[in-house]
C-alpha cells in the first residue's frame, strides 16, 4: 500500500476514500428509503386485512340480529294468539264447572310454555355431537398417537433414549440369528477300512515331501560350492592378470 501513494488510482488517498464513504452513506439511504417502503407496504396491507375482518363481523352481526328479530316477531305473534284463543274459550265456557275452568287454564299455560321455548332445529344433531365428545374412542385416539409418534421418530423429531437399540426394538444381529453347533454334539468319526487307507495315503505323501525337499537341500548346497569355487577361481585370475600388467608398465 505504500508503492506509488501519489497516484489517482492509489486506495489510501483522499479523493478515494471520500469517494467511497459518499457511496456507503448513499446505499444506507437508498436501503434504509427501501425498508421504510416495505414496512409502510405492510402496515396497509395489515390496515385492510382488519377492515375486511371487520365488515364482515358487522354483516354476520346484522344478519343473526335480523333473524333474532323476526324470531321474536314470530313468537309474539304465535302467543297473541294463544292468548286470543284462550280468552275466548274462558268467555265461552263461562257456565261450566270449576273443574273445567281449572283444565282450561292449564292447558293455556302449556300453550304458553311451548309458544316460549326457543325453536332448535338441529337439537338432535346437536345431542349426538355432545355425546361423542363425551365418550371418545380410545382404539383410535391409541392408533393416532402411535402414528404420531413413529412419524416423529422416523423425522428425528422426537427421539427416546436408547430408541433405535436391539433391546428396546427385540431385533437381533447377524451373528446372533445363526445355529450354534456345540463340540459335545458333533458326531464322532467312526474308524473304517476307508479311513485307514487315507491315513496311510497321507503319511506316505508326507515322507515323499521330506525325501523331496532333503535332496532338494543337499542340491542346493553343492550348487553354492560350486559357484564359490567358480568365483575364487575367478578372481584369482583378475588377479594374476592385473599384476601381469603392474609388470609391464615397470618395466618400461
Amino acid at each position: 500500500m505504500n508503492i506509488l501513494p501519489k497516484k489517482k488510482w492509489h486506495v489510501r488517498t483522499k479523493e478515494n476514500m471520500a469517494r467511497v464513504r459518499r457511496d456507503e452513506a448513499a446505499a444506507a439511504a437508498a436501503e434504509e428509503s427501501r425498508l421504510e417502503r416495505v414496512k409502510l407496504a405492510e402496515q396497509e396491507r395489515r390496515v385492510e386485512l382488519l377492515k375486511a375482518k371487520q365488515d364482515q363481523f358487522k354483516s354476520v352481526k346484522s344478519e343473526g340480529a335480523t333473524e333474532y328479530s323476526e324470531g321474536l316477531s314470530s313468537t309474539f305473534s304465535d302467543r297473541a294468539a294463544l292468548k286470543g284463543e284462550a280468552t275466548a274459550s274462558t268467555s265461552r265456557l263461562t257456565s261450566s264447572s270449576a273443574s273445567g275452568q281449572d283444565g282450561l287454564a292449564s292447558s293455556s299455560n302449556i300453550g304458553q310454555g311451548q309458544a316460549s321455548k326457543h325453536l332448535n332445529f338441529f337439537e338432535e344433531l346437536e345431542q349426538q355431537e355432545r355425546s361423542n365428545m363425551a365418550s371418545v374412542n380410545k382404539e383410535y385416539q391409541a392408533e393416532k398417537k402411535a402414528e404420531q409418534h413413529a412419524w416423529e421418530s422416523k423425522m428425528g423429531i422426537m427421539k427416546k433414549f436408547a430408541e433405535d437399540t436391539n433391546e428396546i426394538t427385540g431385533t437381533k444381529h447377524w451373528w446372533e440369528s445363526i445355529e450354534r453347533i456345540k463340540p459335545e454334539e458333533e458326531q464322532p468319526k467312526k474308524k473304517t477300512k476307508e479311513h485307514k487307507v487315507e491315513k496311510k495315503e497321507k503319511k506316505k505323501k508326507k515322507k515323499r515331501k521330506r525325501r523331496y525337499s532333503s535332496s532338494s537341500d543337499e542340491d542346493s548346497a553343492e550348487a553354492k560350492k560350486k559357484r564359490l569355487q567358480a568365483m575364487r577361481e575367478e578372481r584369482i585370475r583378475r588377479e594374476e592378470a592385473e599384476k601381469q600388467r603392474e609388470a609391464k608398465f615397470v618395466k618400461r
